[in-house]
């Protein structure tokens, strides 16, 4: 009776063993697939501007600009990359710590702007900034409040066709700071538009264009914040994502 006992416990155990392994693999697979994804956006403009660069026509202050363009991307590139190790902490339930201080909705927007106008320039995609936010200063990670921005805007830009437009604004709504990007892509089904957000799911008619994880990665970071992210979108009319964030942000400890 003992010895069977002792056989049961031990398989138990070993089958535990197994289900941690597999939960292992798996989290180390979402950081990558993370990681890959959200890197993609910084390589893309570090690219754009490289080739801008190279074009001898271009005087001194644009030059300057690209070389600024690429040291900021460079930047995200080694934010991203440790801001993104922390989502394997989400497997075993604990949530990643925010880097919490002031900072001014401005110059956020203006960061984001100039990133989006460097990723829009090959596709001839019109970009529009409006800081209607005025000087407000919100208690936030700036870093993973960008890499949202980013998320939202190399969307945009993916599904907007030649020549579209892409708006992205700020504004203070209710005590809250709100950022929000409207394109003239295709649009979002009903249907669709309560997935869109779930961790790799993907609409089949765009299921080659990514991850599936963009979206997901956004959500989790906006909640983190204590803040929320919607989508409104009708089919042939274009789509706007926003999300919003509480002004004050406890900081962390």
């Amino acid at each position: 009776m003992l010895l069977a006992f002792c056989l049961i416990k031990a398989l138990r155990q070993a089958e535990l063993l197994r289900r941690e392994a597999e939960d292992a693999t798996s989290a180390r697979d979402e950081i990558l697939r993370i990681v890959s994804h959200d890197l993609r956006n910084p390589v893309n403009i570090v690219s754009i501007a490289g080739d801008q660069l190279a074009d001898t026509t271009i005087n001194e202050q644009e030059r300057r600009k690209f070389v600024e363009v690429v040291q900021r991307a460079t930047k995200r590139m080694n934010n991203l990359i440790q801001t993104l190790l922390d989502v394997g902490k989400t497997q075993s339930g604990t949530p990643f710590v925010l880097n919490v201080a002031p900072n001014d909705v401005a110059s956020i927007l203006a960061e984001a702007c100039e990133f989006a106008q460097v990723e829009a320039r090959s596709k001839s995609i019109k970009i529009v900034c409006e800081n209607r936010a005025g000087a407000a200063v919100v208690n936030i990670d700036r870093e993973k409040v960008l890499q949202v921005l980013m998320n939202l805007i190399g969307n945009a830009i993916k599904f907007t066709p030649s020549k579209g437009r892409v708006s992205i604004s700020s504004s203070m709504v209710d005590g809250s700071c709100k950022f929000s990007l409207r394109d003239t892509g295709p649009g979002i089904s009903p249907d669709e538009q309560s997935k869109i957000f779930d961790a790799y799911w993907q609409s089949r008619k765009t299921a080659h264009l990514g991850t599936g994880l963009g979206l997901a990665i956004a959500k989790r970071i906006v909640e983190e914040h204590r803040g929320r992210i919607w989508v409104e979108s009708e089919l042939g009319h274009g789509s706007t994502f926003a999300f919003m964030l509480p002004m004050e942000l406890a900081k962390a400890s």
